[in-house]
């Protein structure tokens, strides 16, 4: 239905780097251009990247379809961006 992808670059505890993939929920280029600069120069935790998730979603356009409305979908975008975001700075 829906997937997310991230990347994080950490140096002295803030973010440097963040890139953020997404599909099949409407991302313009399938990345959150948007939710990639609001980490930058921020420290990596649960805040920034439940606030990146919410900036992910509200930059998606998704359609409703068999497999579920666009309300949804948009949900979606924000927890499995945030998902991916923890998996990832969980890896440095």
């Amino acid at each position: 239905m829906a997937a997310a992808g991230a990347v994080l670059t950490v140096e002295d505890g803030v973010i440097t780097s963040a890139g953020i993939g997404l599909t099949a929920i409407g991302a313009e280029g399938f990345h959150a251009p948007e939710a990639e600069e609001l980490l930058m120069g921020r420290p990596p935790g649960a805040e920034a990247f439940a606030e990146a998730g919410r900036v992910a979603a509200e930059h998606c356009e998704p359609h409703a379809d068999q497999r579920g409305p666009a309300d949804y979908k948009r949900h979606l975008a924000a927890e499995l961006t945030r998902r991916a975001l923890t998996t990832a700075a969980g890896r440095i």
